[in-house]
């Protein structure tokens, strides 16, 4: 709070991936089903006991009823990580839940990083999905880069120093081509 920074909710996973395969097993006390749920529910009685305000918060690893009890009852962000294919996330159901949500509160992530279970394609998938589930660009941008940008206070990276908008070839005017190595346009 102090720092006003943003807050990451890590919500917490199954023990193992089998238990995706052969469904939950908890041990004995473990918190109530939803499980996600519940522990989101304990940490934002903290953030409120804290003073954080609910609009510097955002839950990662965001499932169906974490999603909908978190647009509910906070003015959290929700992020929907689908990279991991233990988690059982495909680009459709990420696609169907900013359909149903909006975008306003929601990022659309990867989470991707080096292990076996990845699905390094999995954010270009779930892209393609929102597409072909009628979402224009602008809710696409939104989820997949605007949301994160402003929530985490990014700077825009769609444009670089000079102006250039990501992806555009850099215009070197023909004079400078030989000083700066550059090749041609043409």
């Amino acid at each position: 709070k102090d720092l006003g920074v943003p807050v990451i909710l890590h919500s917490p996973m199954l023990k193992s991936t089998a238990h995706y395969i052969e469904g939950p097993k908890l041990p004995e006390g473990s918190p109530p089903w939803p499980f996600k749920v519940s522990t989101a529910k304990r940490t934002f009685a903290i953030a409120d006991r804290l003073g954080i305000k609910h609009s510097k918060i955002v839950i990662d690893h965001s499932d169906a009823d974490l999603i909908r009890w978190a647009l509910e009852n906070t003015k959290a962000y929700v992020a929907i990580s689908g990279a991991c294919v233990w988690r059982g996330i495909s680009p459709w159901q990420a696609a169907q839940w900013v359909q149903k949500y909006g975008p306003e509160r929601i990022m659309v992530n990867s989470d991707a990083h080096q292990h076996l279970s990845m699905d390094a394609m999995w954010l270009p998938r779930t892209i393609r999905e929102m597409r072909r589930v009628g979402l224009n660009e602008a809710t696409i941008r939104r989820v997949v880069y605007d949301n994160p940008k402003n929530f985490y206070r990014l700077p825009d990276l769609a444009h670089s120093g000079s102006g250039q908008k990501a992806g555009e070839k850099q215009f070197i005017p023909r004079e400078d081509r030989k000083e700066s190595g550059a090749r041609s346009l043409a």
